[in-house]
């Protein structure tokens, strides 16, 4: 018994590590050929949004496109499934093709650009291909049992930059109900509030094009995260900030952002001056 009771807390221990795990990127287990099976709701859908298939200007508008519509940003996941699996396009075939998934017109037309209306949405062999194959050749099942997305987590979770030109690597991390955390980066779609400030590219990578603040956002799942971008518009910063008073909490977090990016607020004025003002 007494070493039942050491073994338990071990067990326990290790149970909560694995679970406490960070699932790699699909990027990376689709590098190659996989023997796991994507799931329609983590990485199919998120996929569609990422490459743009279900954006109001492609398949996502009203009217779809070449035969096929999908939900705009994949908000009716049944439908979506049912589109790309059963639905016959403007050729008069369906998307998935079960017995041989590499021939599948969902990998042949956004591989190739010239029968493609879109272009080439990814290239053959990629990640993303493998990823499609191996849904198919999973028998290209859409949800079963919808999973619910409990954060989505950005990190780092505030970037703050010295001057433009500066750049920063996004990562885009996925909580479930069931305990799992997946590193989604490579599904998540990105865009920014102020391109003059700071830009964002497909991947997740930052960079400073102007000083100010502004943010960027990522997209997954129905999930959404605003990342503040900082870029002083001087050099007070941190210690060489003069010492401002604070009267409330409101007022403390203000200055704490302005301190930052290196803006002092004015003196207090009188009721007529503000008006004046404003």
């Amino acid at each position: 018994m007494r070493y039942a009771s050491l073994l338990i807390p071990l067990l326990l221990s290790s149970a909560a590590v694995a679970a406490d795990d960070l699932i790699p990127p699909a990027a990376e287990r689709f590098s190659a050929t996989a023997d796991e099976v994507p799931d329609f709701q983590r990485h199919i859908m998120p996929l569609m949004g990422r490459l743009g298939c279900n954006g109001r200007a492609c398949h996502g508008s009203f009217q779809g496109r070449g035969g096929l519509r999908l939900s705009l940003f994949g908000y009716d996941p049944k439908m979506d499934h049912e589109a790309l699996t059963k639905v016959e396009t403007d050729s008069g075939e369906t998307l998935v093709n079960l017995k041989s998934p590499d021939d599948s017109p969902l990998i042949q037309y956004p591989t190739d650009a010239d029968s493609h209306e879109g272009g080439e949405r990814f290239e053959k062999g990629s990640w993303v291909s493998h990823l499609l194959d191996a849904w198919m050749r999973g028998k290209a099942l859409g949800i079963e049992k919808p999973q619910r997305l409990v954060q989505l987590e950005v990190l780092p979770s505030e970037l703050v930059f010295a001057k433009p030109g500066e750049e920063s690597q996004l990562q885009v991390i996925a909580h479930w109900d069931d305990g799992s955390k997946e590193d989604v980066t490579c599904l998540a779609r990105f865009k920014t509030n102020n391109e003059a400030i700071a830009e964002i590219d497909e991947n997740g990578r930052v960079v400073v094009m102007g000083r100010g603040d502004t943010h960027v956002v990522a997209f997954y799942d129905n999930g959404v995260t605003a990342v503040p971008v900082l870029t002083p518009v001087n050099e007070l910063t941190g210690d060489k900030y003069p010492q401002v008073a604070v009267a409330t909490k409101v007022d403390e977090l203000v200055v704490a952002k302005l301190r930052k990016l290196g803006v002092i607020p004015s003196d207090v004025c009188s009721d007529g001056a503000f008006l004046r003002r404003v």
